[in-house]
């Protein structure tokens, strides 16, 4: 009779290393894979977001739907259609009577409801209320898929695009109200994915090099997507270690000594938010190799 040989048990550990090594080598270029998949649906919704904002400049003589949502109430110039007088983008998560919807009684305050205790129903709410919900009528465009879980939107408007008017002490040094205000529209980034929304806008300080209020966002990777007045999107790859080290913390940090030498990531959003460098950058060490 014929004998039949087993597998041995070194034959058996070899078979499962090779195994391991595989999947060691896969799981990640699959991670990656399903990543920019993400973020490839992240830039479509990015683009539809500019493209509304741009019909909504085209139908109200040129002026910006309002980009600080938590105090659109108090935003001035009022929209010149009064369908969206003192209304943002989209409105910040807040208590209503069910069955009012965007109607000036539905606002008594700003900041009512915190984002992260909104009901389903609330969040639905906030982006229904907004200017830009006349041109996308999907809660899902404002979202990106690798938002953090029961958030309905991540992204958030610049702080330059029609919030607060400009500040005497240089930290908001200006404010565009209307489209035909913006200079260089392929450098000004108009949204941002920010992962979950952490304020009104996006605002970085302007009159010294120094983070200050919203971290950098760590999205896709070590960089985050963003859309830019001229309907383009690109990912904002962060190239500094700082930048990054501060921005994996929990919770994220945004106040930290970011010079000398100059930090290039914070450069690169100061040009994107205000499209141009304060005194106080130009002087830092390292400030003429950022790109």
């Amino acid at each position: 009779m014929k004998k039949h040989r087993g597998f041995t048990l070194i034959e058996l550990l070899v078979v499962i290393a090779v195994i391991a090594i595989l999947m060691a080598i896969l799981l990640p270029a699959l991670g990656r894979a399903r990543e920019q998949a993400k973020r490839t649906v992240c830039f479509n919704q990015l683009k539809q977001l500019q493209n509304a904002w741009g019909l909504y400049c085209s139908e109200n003589s040129e002026e910006i739907p309002c980009g600080d949502v938590g105090n659109s109430h108090n935003i001035l110039p009022p929209a010149t259609d009064s369908e969206f007088a003192g209304r943002g983008w989209v409105e910040w998560v807040h208590t209503w009577t069910q069955g009012v919807r965007c109607k000036e009684e539905d606002f008594p305050n700003n900041y009512i409801t915190p984002a992260t205790n909104a009901t389903d129903a609330e969040w639905r709410h906030s982006l229904e209320c907004g200017t830009l919900w006349k041109y996308i009528k999907n809660h899902k465009v404002y979202k990106c898929p690798s938002g953090d879980k029961g958030q309905f939107r991540t992204y958030t408007a610049s702080d330059s695009m029609n919030t607060y008017a400009p500040l005497p002490t240089g930290s908001r040094p200006l404010t565009n109200f209307f489209r035909t205000q913006i200079r260089k529209s392929g450098e000004r980034f108009v949204f941002i994915d920010e992962g979950q929304p952490l304020t009104g806008a996006y605002y970085v300080l302007y009159a010294e090099h120094a983070w200050s209020y919203d971290p950098a966002p760590l999205r896709h990777g070590n960089g985050t997507t963003a859309s830019y007045a001229d309907g383009h999107a690109e990912y904002l790859r962060w190239t500094d270690k700082r930048t990054i080290e501060y921005a994996q913390m929990d919770p994220p940090q945004a106040s930290f000594p970011a010079g000398p030498p100059a930090n290039c990531d914070l450069v690169k959003l100061k040009k994107g938010t205000w499209g141009k460098l304060s005194p106080a950058d130009l002087l830092v060490t390292g400030i003429a190799n950022c790109d």
